[in-house]
């Protein structure tokens, strides 16, 4: 849980600043742009989502501290 701080740290402001790109999928010369900021995106989200379940700590994570 401790880890949660720092990855929203990251995430958030990267995650902004991506929306924008990730809805503008239909505009002209954005064909590539528009689902590499969604797949940025999802992968943010899922940082978040392990650092709140306490996941990703790596081998020495929970069960050496236990």
């Amino acid at each position: 849980m401790e880890r949660l701080n720092p990855v929203m740290m990251t995430a958030l402001p990267a995650g902004l600043a991506l929306i924008p790109l990730a809805i503008a999928g239909g505009d002209h010369g954005n064909e590539i742009q528009s689902p590499m900021a969604i797949v940025v995106l999802g992968g943010l989200l899922t940082a978040i989502r392990e650092g709140q379940e306490g996941r990703g700590e790596g081998a020495g994570g929970r069960e050496a501290r236990q």
